[in-house]
């Protein structure tokens, strides 16, 4: 809550009576109150040495005469002398603290602007205790005493922080707002005010990393038009932006989120989501998720909680969204909680409020979705937040570094893009990717194939995309609690699969590779790489079936294909037992794809042992690409 609203709220406080002896406005003699008159109308014309005169002769003669200290105080507030201003305000209180209460709250903004919050503590206190003070009131004041008994305390335990500007390259004499970046930390996309005509406008530019920041370039039409665009978010394999526009022909309220795809290098034409998302209400600043699945916005929509709610919908099976839910009262407040930004984690969401406690004005949280619940905010701390306004922070996949707008620093120009590291404790889960092309391996050009993320333990689909027909480029995050399976698949070709095993590690450096599928013919050979058994045994673990699934679905999908399951081995034990073993463990693969309806006659099975290794048999990581299992088209 801005503590100048409180203070408006409270000029309208019915005033007790006070003491006989102290003179107020409505009782004062007319002379002593000519010298008040004649101040105020010399303060108005900036006349401060005048009116400081006149005031000091009123008291002089009417010393009991409090207006005239209150009206003093006023006089070297304007001329920004603090010291004489808390002086004489001062003086008042002790005259009379009821009917110079609103001085209370005066004094404590003051302090807070120069993040006093010590100092403005006593007064807040003071005026809480006085009598007659209605219960709103009271309770509002008390929300602004926790604010600055918890600002004073973050201001004794700062935490890290070092901004460093994006440089010439990003920003300019003009304003720089709301980044968005890819996953890979490749790709800047964010909001500048330019003017034409001696219009303000808002567009986008774009600008990419090259062991420096390239200069910017308009991101051009048919995203920028002559209107506003903004408050945008970039997927995290940069082929998609949602975006904020306003009052355009084919929107359904005052702002609307649109979203709009790269195709190769060029931007398609923004399409509005639409209802469910959109409504006669301002919907603005979207953020959406890693796996494209949930979106995140703000909207002042009817049914939430307080003036400006963060909201979220789920993609449905449909490929529709579904309704958006209030993120409920845990995140929003009966205040302002919005430019929400959900890390690619899918489980950190950092947002702004002025609801939540913290250093006055609009502040910087995080929550975490633990269980499925968002837990109780967490405030960013001081010096990333201030008692200035802080409105929006994004944060890489890595989770190390933040990127958000200040004019804090002496920037060049209204705002300018910073990016700073993030301390531990508010850093999300560290998520890495894979990321790469898909081509065509006899003819080496680029597809537009099907790409899948797929949860080994659960079987659940993580992640679902299209590499782009233009370029082949794809990018998947990879989260560090979980073993994935990736399948990569196109019609009239063999699926390709790899395996990143993540659970019991730390995100890793990305993955990067470029896939070659190779077209369904008699010899293509393909490794299913997530075909798992126990050690020294041909048992399938059940983090196999995944890849089964895949291979008896390509079977259905291609009737005529008859294949030869081959087993292979490390050089671990001897070359009889392990040829026995490559033979039983293709036989089990074998005798599962008959349980799924798979025809004998299309089915045989061949075993190597350990004699075609494709890698070093003296590390564990060789040993454990030679044990592998693959098949070989026989016929099509």
């Amino acid at each position: 809550m801005r503590f100048f609203i409180i203070i408006l709220c409270l000029c309208f406080i019915s005033l007790a009576e006070s003491s006989s002896d102290v003179m107020k406005r409505k009782n004062a003699p007319e002379k002593a109150l000519k010298f008040y008159d004649k101040a105020k109308g010399q303060l108005s014309d900036r006349n401060f040495k005048g009116a400081a005169k006149t005031l000091n002769k009123g008291i002089a003669k009417y010393p009991n005469f409090i207006d005239l200290y209150i009206k003093l105080g006023d006089v070297y507030k304007a001329q920004k002398d603090y010291d004489k201003s808390f002086g004489y305000y001062d003086q008042a209180l002790d005259m009379d603290p009821i009917y110079a209460k609103q001085l209370f709250l005066d004094i404590a903004k003051l302090k807070v602007d120069f993040e006093k919050y010590g100092e403005a503590i006593p007064y807040l206190e003071r005026y809480i205790d006085l009598k007659g003070i209605l219960y709103n009131y009271r309770l509002q004041a008390q929300r602004y005493l926790e604010m600055c008994q918890f600002a004073e305390k973050a201001i004794k335990e700062p935490v890290p922080f070092e901004p460093q500007n994006l440089g010439d390259n990003i920003n300019s004499t003009t304003a720089e707002y709301l980044p968005a970046i890819t996953a890979d930390e490749q790709t800047l996309i964010y909001t500048v005010q330019v003017s034409e005509n001696g219009r303000f406008n808002e567009d986008f530019y774009i600008s990419h990393f090259d062991s420096i920041w390239q200069p910017r370039k308009e991101l051009g039409k048919p995203v920028n038009t002559k209107e506003n665009e903004g408050a945008q978010t970039i997927s995290p394999d940069g082929r998609y932006i949602y975006f904020t526009a306003c009052n355009k022909n084919d929107g359904l309220g005052s702002c609307d989120i649109y979203y709009t795809k790269r195709i190769g290098n060029r931007w398609q034409d923004p399409v509005n989501l639409g209802p469910p998302i959109n409504t006669i209400a301002w919907e603005s600043q979207p953020t959406i998720s890693s796996n494209g699945r949930a979106l995140y916005f703000c909207s002042n929509r009817s049914g939430g909680v307080g003036k400006k709610d963060i909201w979220v919908s789920h993609m449905l099976p449909n490929g529709e969204w579904g309704e958006p839910k209030n993120l409920g009262k845990v995140i929003n407040t009966v205040y302002d909680d919005q430019c929400p930004f959900i890390h690619p984690d899918n489980k950190t969401l950092y947002f702004s409020s002025d609801g939540h406690i913290g250093m006055g004005d609009a502040d910087l949280f995080l929550s975490r979705k633990v269980a499925g619940e968002w837990t109780e905010p967490q405030n960013l701390g001081y010096p990333i937040n201030t008692n200035l306004n802080e409105s929006s922070l994004i944060v890489s996949a890595t989770g190390k570094h933040a990127y958000f707008a200040s004019d804090r620093y002496g920037t060049r120009g209204k705002l300018d893009l910073y990016s700073f590291d993030l301390h531990d404790k508010i850093k999300p889960l560290a998520v890495t990717y894979v990321k790469g092309t898909v081509k065509d391996f006899a003819t080496k050009e680029f597809l537009e194939a099907k790409v899948s993320l797929i949860d080994l333990a659960t079987g659940e689909i993580m992640t679902e995309i299209n590499s782009d027909i233009l370029n082949g480029e794809f990018l998947a995050c990879l989260h560090s609690d979980r073993d994935y399976a990736l399948n990569v698949s196109k019609h009239g070709y063999l699926f390709h699969s790899e395996n990143f095993s993540l659970k019991s590690s730390k995100a890793k450096d990305p993955y990067l590779m470029d896939i070659e599928l190779h077209p369904i013919k008699r010899g293509e050979r393909m490794t299913l790489k997530n075909i798992f058994f126990e050690t020294g045994n041909y048992e399938l673990k059940k983090e196999s079936k995944i890849e089964l699934s895949q291979l008896i679905n390509f079977l259905k999908d291609y009737p005529t294909v008859k294949i030869k399951i081959i087993g292979h081995t490390d050089n671990t034990g001897t070359q009889k037992e392990n040829y026995r073993l490559s033979v039983n463990r293709a036989q089990t693969v074998y005798e599962y794809l008959i349980a799924f309806n798979i025809q004998e006659n299309r089915l045989s099975v061949l075993g190597h042992g350990d004699d075609i290794p494709v890698a070093s048999n003296d590390t564990p990581e060789g040993r454990a690409l030679n044990r592998r299992t693959e098949f070989e088209i026989i016929s099509y």
